[in-house]
């Protein structure tokens, strides 16, 4: 999608990821992933292909099925608000994108139906927002950083309920997992 010098481009066209049709065709996409080819690092297609290994990967919904203690003890829903079918959100805000500087921006959804990765939903506001450089967004998705290291070295923000995402650990950590095989497959 064509934009302009620090313009957001939405992660997966104008739609809304949350439409059911948007969600096939992401089923669809990382099993096709060896044979179309690599595909680009927070492109339409790398958000179609994560939401992909995220259907796909047993041990997300297993992560979102299962509580921890610590869990249940500070809140009731999966986004710390209560409730059932309320939903914890994760904004990344990236700057300095190719080809133009532009800034790209994606979320990852957390319900208690599964996770969904694309297009930011403005009427939704995040729970935590990270906002990096691209460098350091490569180097978190590949592997040559954490961001631990990089929030230290002040190359990474986050905004948000810090307390909420950490109890979210082990999902993210299953999400991590989930994402192996598209790291594999993406290029810078």
């Amino acid at each position: 999608m064509p934009s302009e010098k620090g313009a957001t481009v939405r992660g997966d066209d104008d739609r809304d990821p949350r439409d059911r049709s948007v969600q096939r065709e992401a089923r669809t996409g990382l099993k096709g992933l060896g044979s179309s080819g690599p595909v680009t690092f927070l492109s339409r297609e790398w958000l179609a292909a994560l939401q992909s290994a995220a259907n796909e990967d047993p041990g997300v919904g297993t992560a979102l099925a299962v509580p921890r203690p610590a869990d249940r003890a500070a809140d009731t829903g999966v986004a710390g608000r209560g409730g059932a079918g309320a939903s914890f959100v994760l904004r990344q805000s990236i700057t300095g994108c190719p080809p133009d500087d532009r800034l790209v921006e994606y979320q990852i959804e957390l319900t208690g139906e599964g996770a969904t990765v694309g297009a930011i939903d403005r009427a939704r506001g995040a729970d935590v927002t990270f906002r990096l450089d691209h460098g350091a967004a490569w180097a978190v998705f590949s592997g040559e950083a954490n961001a631990q290291t990089l929030l230290i070295e002040g190359r990474l923000t986050v905004e948000g309920d810090v307390g909420a995402l950490g109890r979210r650990s082990a999902v993210f950590s299953a999400l991590g997992d989930a994402f192996a095989n598209v790291r594999t497959v993406t290029e810078r």
